[in-house]
């Protein structure tokens, strides 16, 4: 979520999209890694 918020209002779709796939994948991530704790 943090990384989101940190873009600037004028980057494009494509980066945004980008940063958001990366951030929702290391979440998945961590929540795989949670549940196998």
């Amino acid at each position: 979520m943090q990384t989101t918020k940190r873009i600037a209002p004028g980057t494009d779709a494509s980066t945004r999209l980008g940063v958001t796939a990366e951030t929702e994948a290391s979440e998945a991530t961590g929540a795989i890694e949670a549940l196998v704790r």
